[in-house]
């Protein structure tokens, strides 16, 4: 699976309909006793019939606890990951103890991990790998009663298209999922109902086709996913939106912006983040929003009812930052018109 994991699938027959198996995995971590990650279980046409899936690496021991046919009592069997990532049986027929676990890990062998979490994304490829014959039979087992009972699970992990027949149900039960994987197969009425339901899915996966009325509130709510996932496809006026919601992490990313796009998160930040007494922007900073004027001023002025005078107010007033000479002149010969007849207003209005 890459970082040095794999994925391991034990494949168990024992259990009775009232407990099903349970595996975890256990690894050596700095100041943790007996870290533990917790495995999936996916059953075939019965719990009796199923396969137990966890992520590890070299070194790490897995705990599978089976339920036996008759009574209450568990099976229990102890195995360490090999280099080969075959699974070495350590011990069998007893639960160990954390104390025991920890004295295994703490030799020199093992090698210290993080956590390794099963993501949707591990088992995705886990449904859409080449598999045996035995694993390939409990996975489609898993997803046929996910179609009938958990159309959200359904969706999320069959490797192939639904059928249509599937798309209403799987669009109620997860918008988001829908919108992630087969987009481009929705019909209008279903992809708007998914785009509604899920605003985040939305934001993340169909930014395009959110309604202009919905885009402003739902670029807001979901600000985060907007600057992390899908800054490419983001509006220039969408920067504003997202520095509103996140003056800090905007203002972060705008050296990687284009110095347009830049624009509109300064001429929208500085009423945020230098507001305070002594909160002041440092000359370097001070230096850029001028050259950003100067570079984008109809950008500034669109944020500013179209004002040299409102502008340059609340940037003295709330950033301490006034234009010299150099940079009224540079302004009053600017290639675009509007430019130069709003600096012209402006002097006059000082006069």
């Amino acid at each position: 699976m890459g970082n040095g994991a794999a994925l391991l699938i034990f494949e168990s027959h024992s259990g009775n309909r009232s407990r099903i198996p349970d595996i975890v995995r256990f690894h050596k971590a700095r100041h943790e006793f007996a870290p533990m990650d917790k495995g999936r279980m996916f059953a075939g046409d019965s719990p009796r019939n199923c396969c137990l899936v966890i992520k590890a690496q070299r070194g790490d021991l897995i705990v599978i606890a089976e339920p036996r046919r008759q009574g209450l009592l568990l099976d229990w069997l102890l195995v360490r990951v090999g280099e080969d990532f075959v699974p070495q049986i350590s011990e069998e027929g007893r639960k160990p103890s954390y104390l025991e676990i920890h004295e295994m890990l703490s030799n020199k062998k093992a090698r210290q991990s993080e956590s390794l979490t099963l993501t949707d994304g591990d088992l995705r490829r886990l449904f859409q790998a080449e598999v045996p014959a035995w694993l390939k039979s409990i996975l489609a087992a898993q997803l046929d009663g996910w179609r009938e009972r958990d159309p959200a699970a359904f969706v999320n992990f069959t490797p192939s298209t639904p059928d249509p027949g599937d798309f209403e149900r799987c669009a109620t039960a997860s918008p988001s999922i829908m919108l992630e994987r087969w987009k481009d197969l929705l019909d209008e009425r279903l992809l708007g109902r998914c785009i509604k339901q899920s605003p985040a899915g939305a934001v993340r996966y169909a930014l395009t086709d959110i309604p202009d009325q919905l885009r402003e509130d739902y670029l807001f709510e979901n600000a985060a996913i907007a600057i992390s996932v899908c800054q490419a496809e983001l509006w220039e006026t969408d920067w504003c939106i997202c520095a509103q919601a996140l003056p800090k992490e905007t203002y972060e990313l705008r050296m990687s912006l284009s110095s347009r796009k830049r624009a509109y998160i300064l001429a929208t930040l500085y009423e945020i983040l230098w507001m305070l007494p002594f909160a002041n922007p440092s000359p370097g900073e001070r230096k850029e929003i001028l050259e950003s004027i100067l570079d984008h001023p109809d950008v500034w002025l669109s944020l500013h009812q179209s004002s040299f005078g409102r502008m340059f107010t609340k940037l003295d007033k709330l950033a301490s930052i006034s234009p010299g000479l150099p940079e009224i002149n540079s302004l009053r010969f600017h290639r675009n018109e509007e430019v130069r007849n709003r600096i012209h207003d402006y002097i006059a209005s000082q006069l």
